[in-house]
């Protein structure tokens, strides 16, 4: 039996060949990571699966489709948009080039809000929302809650009602700026963001793939002005809050101490920064006086 006829044959010498396909990928853990990716997304079949080495026909178009993707991939697409998907906090989201890939500093995030949340019907408010992956994950979380997913793009936001709708998530949408346009919601209980803060000097520490393909207007501010959204939503945050409503914020780990200084200076108090699995400031944190 030929090489080929192999790779058509068993799912496990599939994924040697394409864990040698992705010889551009220096990290080897990446490329292992990749090969899973791929094979439990084209044939649901996991590592447990891949170690028994079962016999299974694989059919040339299968096999195309594969060549494909490590062809997007040596361009430096990012994985999670060829297959429109991205795990966060233990379930999947749809995700394309309108919206970030969610991150796990962000599932810190999440994970805060809801520890520090636990019952009662509170009024949540998710600025930036992009693909929802908060808001429905807050809403899942804690069952009770009403929750608005606010955003300044309509792309973002078709996104987004597709990740509430895949979890049956009852979750309100609305299309407004947050350095233009009023709060949609007051009387909120939690205020929660993660807006633009890698500044433009930043872009040189980036990986291709991050520049390529994701959105810059969700990810970068200008370096003159790098607090401006923290100002914004400080602000508006406040007026919208009610007394001893909470807000959660992530950073950009340059500025904790600065984003602490805008809550402080619009009059929230119990101000603190946390930090991410990489001893990162990550998040602050602040209480309505």
């Amino acid at each position: 039996m030929d090489k080929t006829q192999h790779i058509h044959r068993y799912p496990r010498a599939l994924r040697q060949w394409i864990i040698q396909s992705l010889s551009f990928v220096a990290d080897v853990n990446e490329r292992n990571s990749f090969s899973y990716m791929i094979m439990d997304h084209y044939f649901d079949i996991d590592s447990m699966g891949l170690a028994m080495n079962e016999s299974r026909e694989i059919s040339p178009a299968e096999l195309d489709n594969i060549k494909g993707v490590i062809r997007r991939l040596k361009d430096n697409e990012p994985i999670q948009y060829i297959f429109e998907e991205a795990d966060f906090y233990g379930r999947k989201f749809h995700v394309n080039s309108n919206v970030l890939i969610p991150r796990q500093e962000t599932e810190l995030l999440v994970d805060r809000i809801i520890k520090e949340n636990q019952g009662g019907k509170p009024y949540i408010l998710d600025i930036g929302t992009g693909s929802g992956c908060i808001a429905v994950s807050l809403k899942i979380a804690l069952k009770d809650a009403s929750v608005t997913g606010m955003d300044v793009s309509e792309d973002a936001l078709h996104c987004a009602k597709s990740n509430a709708a895949r979890y049956h998530a009852g979750i309100h949408w609305d299309k407004s700026d947050i350095l233009l346009d009023d709060l949609p919601a007051f009387s909120c209980d939690i205020i929660v963001s993660n807006p633009p803060y890698v500044r433009e000097c930043e872009k040189a520490l980036m990986m291709k793939n991050v520049l390529d393909y994701e959105p810059h207007s969700a990810l970068f501010v200008s370096d003159r002005d790098p607090l401006v959204f923290y100002f914004a939503i400080a602000k508006k945050g406040f007026q919208a809050l009610r007394t001893g409503g909470r807000i959660y914020l992530e950073i950009n780990e340059a500025f904790g101490r600065e984003v602490m200084n805008v809550l402080e200076s619009e009059g929230f108090v119990q101000i603190q920064v946390l930090k991410d699995l990489q001893s990162k400031d990550r998040i602050v944190k602040g209480v309505k006086r």
